[in-house]
């Protein structure tokens, strides 16, 4: 996402939003101001919950002259409306801009700094505010991303000519993808027609194992139907898997 011109639309909602979240030195002002360090952020968009990433800003001053830009970056976690839940991370950052150049700066992110403010969705919104220290002019950029989530595999055991409130067993297997243990693991599985299963705890998964565990299942009614399990943990939520199958209907 690159910075917004100051006064235009997208800057003032921005501007707006940024003040609500109580970052600092972030004032509207009513002249035009020369606009000449263009701001993008970029991000990963393969990083799985509970991996670490960079997060890469990169400034380019468009005058004939110096620049040199204060700025801070702020990540927050957020929910899927983009309202914000909590700030994860903040750093300061002194750039220098020859003219005409451009130059990148990196700031890392650990899974620790967001892991345990991730609301449901997992996503983050990531700004940058700060100021032209020669025309006083105030920059700011916004970027949000969307981490995946691992995936949760099943399948289906003794399911051929299965009928409605016969007993089948579904094989779930996951694979923790992140160097850090899983723990307070727990398994859940519902579904249209499906016998409630009250949620199974499972052991904790230590780091790229694999986790492969069978639940005896039954579908008190036929036809297509979808069966959906869910997986918890302390470190990730949300993750999910589902399968389709059809059962023959009572007569």
């Amino acid at each position: 996402m690159v910075s917004y011109l100051t006064g235009s639309k997208d800057y003032k909602m921005t501007m707006q939003t940024a003040n609500e979240l109580g970052i600092q030195a972030v004032e509207e002002r009513n002249d035009k101001q020369i606009h000449d360090v263009i701001i993008t952020i970029e991000t990963p968009s393969d990083v799985v919950v509970a991996e670490d990433f960079d997060i890469t800003i990169t400034m380019h001053n468009t005058s004939s002259e110096e620049r040199n830009v204060h700025a801070k970056l702020l990540v927050f976690a957020c929910f899927y409306t983009g309202v914000t839940k909590a700030r994860c991370k903040e750093e300061l950052l002194a750039v220098n801009l020859k003219p005409s150049e451009t130059s990148s700066s990196v700031v890392h992110m650990a899974a620790s700094d967001y892991m345990m403010q991730l609301a449901d969705h997992s996503c983050l919104k990531i700004y940058l505010v700060g100021t032209l220290e020669e025309t006083k002019t105030k920059l700011i950029a916004q970027s949000d991303m969307c981490l995946a989530r691992p995936q949760l595999e099943i399948t289906l055991k003794n399911t051929e000519g299965l009928k409605a409130d016969e007993i089948f067993f579904a094989v779930f297997h996951f694979m923790n993808p992140v160097s850090m243990a899983l723990t307070n693991c727990k398994l859940s599985v519902d579904g249209c027609g499906a016998e409630a299963v009250k949620s199974v705890d499972l052991p904790d998964i230590e780091p790229f194992q694999n986790l492969k565990t069978k639940m005896k299942l039954r579908l008190i009614k036929g036809g297509h139907q979808t069966l959906i399990a869910g997986f918890t943990c302390d470190q990730i939520n949300n993750v999910t898997g589902y399968i389709e199958l059809d059962i023959e209907r009572l007569v």
